[in-house]
């Protein structure tokens, strides 16, 4: 195809394919416009490759949760978290977790040129029943379907989030993937060291870090075949909770664990990025969270403030030199 304009982070250009069903006489009957990107996405030993040039995934994971209307977000606000994710929070990628999320919000991000990572759905609970078990490799053929003709996706995650190795489900969601588009890897996100690797990339929730200790494992410690790609799909988070009324301490204990961990993966020349947990805060159940159904593991609330820890991702973009103030002013704050 002449004059093709490739879509990256910084140029996401998109081309549109039109479609027409046309009656023997040519009226039009049925006419439908998709938009689409020419691009390359690789993933190698030593990291991820777009379009032939490496590029460091920095990110953070993402539920489409927001006060009072849940999931049930319009498509400005849906448009408006790729925005935050990009231009305040300076990430070049996000992750979907742990469900494809509105075409909306993948629409977005095809638009402004902010990569994604999305998956099947699923929490660490494996079902034994042959219908849970189709079920999910149906999941993976709806999502690679749905989604495919977006750019922005570089990955499919093919495997239930957090769950034990299972050999013969994970074959046949991976092999569904593949059958239905040749052209993306998949990975497939677990939190245990040198599982079965039957995706092309090996994805882990590094939690590693406490405060005091390194930043992230190695990647000769968590993945079993150095050949492959190896992304962190997830840390912080659960680790530290932090509230956005906290006081300075709290806050700014929260933002250093994020910088250690930013600055800790950067220094590998293996790994591919890293997610953080998480964008913003979210619904929860009553027994997993503060108690009140809401987890605070966001550097920014539910109603996209931004925490003390915002603030280390937006320094690692290149919009702006950042400063921020860590105190808020109150009596007994440092």
């Amino acid at each position: 195809i002449p004059d093709v304009l490739s879509w990256d982070t910084e140029h996401p250009y998109l081309h549109t394919c039109i479609c027409e069903l046309l009656s023997p006489n040519r009226t039009i009957l049925d006419h439908q416009e998709t938009t689409f990107g020419f691009r390359t996405a690789e993933f190698k030993a030593d990291g991820f490759y777009l379009n032939g040039e490496k590029t460091f995934l920095r990110g953070l994971n993402r539920h489409q949760c927001y006060p009072y209307v849940g999931y049930a977000a319009s498509a400005s606000l849906q448009r408006e978290d790729v925005r935050i994710l990009q231009e305040e929070l300076g990430c070049n990628a996000v992750r979907t977790s742990h469900y494809p999320q509105s075409q909306h919000f993948i629409d977005a991000c095809d638009e402004l040129g902010l990569l994604v990572f999305t998956e099947i759905p699923g929490w660490q609970h494996i079902g034994k029943s042959a219908e849970w078990r189709n079920q999910a490799v149906q999941n993976t053929k709806d999502m690679v379907l749905q989604y495919r003709n977006h750019p922005s996706i570089f990955l499919w995650g093919v495997r239930i989030n957090e769950s034990c190795d299972d050999d013969e489900l994970y074959k046949a969601t991976n092999a569904a993937a593949h059958e239905l588009d040749f052209s993306r890897p998949t990975g497939g996100v677990r939190c245990i060291k040198k599982s079965h690797l039957l995706e092309d990339v090996y994805t882990y929730n590094d939690f590693v870090h406490s405060g005091d200790n390194k930043g992230c494992e190695d990647k000769k410690n968590v993945t079993p075949d150095m050949k492959k790609s190896y992304l962190i799909s997830e840390y912080c988070g659960h680790m530290y909770p932090t509230k956005i009324f906290d006081d300075e301490i709290q806050r700014t204990n929260h933002a250093i664990r994020h910088a250690k961990v930013l600055n800790d993966v950067a220094g590998k020349d293996d790994i591919s990025g890293s997610f953080g947990w998480c964008a913003f805060d979210y619904n929860t159940h009553q027994d997993f969270g503060s108690g009140d159904r809401i987890c605070y593991h966001g550097v920014m609330d539910m109603y996209r403030n931004p925490k003390l820890a915002s603030s280390v991702y937006k320094s690692q973009g290149d919009a702006e030199p950042v400063l921020e103030v860590s105190t808020s002013m109150d009596v007994g704050e440092h």
